[in-house]
């Protein structure tokens, strides 16, 4: 679905005070974007809260702070916090934001339960939800820390009424799948198989299935004309999650060597077999047909360049419903 010619991607009718400088992409989910406040001159946005709005609708919301900020001295680092938006367009009364805290060694930070919280439009508030994600360090504290890293920026994927995002077990060495319900409760969990030399990289939706997209690195040997030595390519495993079962599927392995550290996954076609790469290099936006649809020659292709200074890349479709948890700027200042 395009984008409507009438959007406006300035965000011009969110109309922020004075002391916030500028607002930073972070996520998206079903039509709604979420932005992260930056005080002018400061890296440190999250003091200052959040915004959710529809572009579609021009509708918005302000969210607070939920407490978290960047100690004195210390560096923003985005390992620091993540933050989930959840919308479900059925309940379109209601949005959730799903925070996560990390320590200076970006493991979650869930000593003194501090570590998750969860704010709901419905109450305006934020709400401690650390006790519950202590179940997935399985029994035992690494150190004086639990072995749990989330990071928002591998994505999250909404299917079926749960939003779905990445785990990682320090301390396990393995990676869940977690589903979360429009409550901010965990509803399911998957483990997932990583391959020897792979690490998650993506999740998202297409085709009504969920897709995990995860790297693999393996070493080749090249011959260049003076002396010999070794490249490091990337092979993409593409995994789907069926609905009847806790195992995913096998993996469909796409032989799309690349070097690992120049791109980085942004969106899984919703109604096709197509992932989308960002070259960190030179701010390519690449699609790449791994169905096979296309002829060979036309299998990846470069849609545009986004330029050296993008800060992030969501996947969006449009929702054109109102909903009630956001507001015009009409209905804010009566004009």
């Amino acid at each position: 679905m395009p984008v409507p010619e009438d959007t406006d991607t300035e965000f011009s009718f969110i109309e922020l005070p004075d002391h916030v400088g500028t607002i930073d992409l972070l996520s998206s989910c079903n039509g709604l974007l979420l932005f992260g406040c930056t005080e002018e001159g400061s890296e440190s946005y999250h003091s200052l809260g959040y915004v959710v709005c529809n572009p579609a609708t021009k509708q918005w919301a302000a969210v607070p702070s939920s407490g978290w900020v960047v100690k004195q001295g210390e560096e923003r680092e985005e390992e620091f916090e993540s933050t989930f938006l959840f919308f479900d367009p059925s309940v379109p009364s209601r949005f959730l934001l799903i925070q996560f805290w990390h320590d200076e060694d970006a493991a979650l930070d869930l000593v003194g339960d501090k570590g998750v919280h969860v704010y709901s439009s419905e109450t305006g508030e934020w709400s401690n939800r650390s006790s519950e994600w202590k179940q997935f360090a399985r029994g035992g504290e690494w150190g004086d820390r639990y072995g749990v890293m989330i990071t928002s920026w591998l994505g999250s994927s909404f299917l079926n009424g749960m939003l779905h995002f990445f785990v990682q077990r320090m301390c396990e060495g393995d990676v869940l799948v977690v589903a979360i319900d429009g409550e901010g409760s965990v509803r399911r969990t998957i483990r997932w198989p990583l391959h020897m030399f792979s690490q998650p990289v993506f999740i998202g939706q297409s085709q009504g299935r969920l897709r995990c997209v995860s790297e693999r690195r393996g070493l080749r040997r090249r011959q260049d004309e003076a002396q010999s030595h070794r490249v490091t390519p990337s092979y993409i495993d593409i995994d789907v999650l069926p609905e009847d079962h806790d195992e995913p599927e096998e993996s469909q392995i796409t032989m799309f060597a690349i070097r690992a550290d120049d791109y980085e996954v942004v969106a899984v076609h919703p109604h096709g077999d197509l992932v989308y790469f960002v070259h960190r290099g030179n701010g390519d936006l690449i699609e790449y047909d791994m169905g096979g649809s296309y002829p060979e020659d036309e299998q990846v292709l470069r849609l545009c360049n986004l330029g050296h200074n993008f800060r992030a890349v969501t996947p969006y479709v449009p929702c054109f419903s109102m909903s009630s948890a956001l507001h015009t700027n009409e209905e804010l200042f009566d004009v």
